[in-house]
């Protein structure tokens, strides 16, 4: 098994940001699911839709894993889904 990354003391806007992400994305959770069923304007509405979605369940796995201070993983977690922010063919 691999050797777990080496944690350093959080400072206190990791503190402070942790708190509200974990504060949020309950609220984030409800608001996206709120959209099941609705009628979208078309294939853009439903990017966004998607790309919510996979982010919502990464920050919260990210959440998990920081409170189990499985650090390498929700690095991984997070990193990764940045690249969803734009839709395709769109600019950053």
């Amino acid at each position: 098994m691999a050797a777990a990354a080496k944690e350093l003391p959080q400072t206190h806007s990791e503190i402070v940001a942790m708190a509200l992400l974990s504060e949020i994305q309950p609220a984030i959770a409800v608001a996206l699911n709120s959209l099941g069923g609705k009628m979208t304007k078309g294939v853009e509405d439903l990017y966004y839709l998607y790309a919510s979605r996979h982010i919502n369940i990464a920050v919260d796995a990210f959440i998990l894993l920081r409170r189990e201070h499985r650090i390498d993983g929700a690095r991984l977690l997070v990193r990764p889904a940045r690249g969803y922010a734009t839709p395709p063919g769109g600019s950053r």
